[in-house]
């Protein structure tokens, strides 16, 4: 999706508008659901690279954080 199409100018809004309707907890979910779908529509194989890449992050953030051992982090 371009900066300067139709589709973009209708999902901006769309986005700025649901975003500030949702409740706090779930806004930055739904602002991950809405990158995601930004980056499937201009590229399925490099959104498919983006989603590995979160969930590595992720999951070595959330192991570092958890880890009792100091050697570990």
């Amino acid at each position: 999706m371009l900066f300067n199409s139709i589709h973009f100018l209708i999902f901006l809004p769309t986005v700025a508008f649901l975003y500030f309707t949702l409740p706090l907890r779930w806004r930055r979910f739904f602002l991950l659901a809405a990158s995601f779908y930004f980056y499937c529509v201009w590229s399925i194989p490099w959104s498919l690279l983006l989603i590995y890449s979160t969930l590595l992050d992720y999951t070595t953030g959330y192991l570092i954080g958890t880890s009792t051992r100091p050697w570990v982090r």
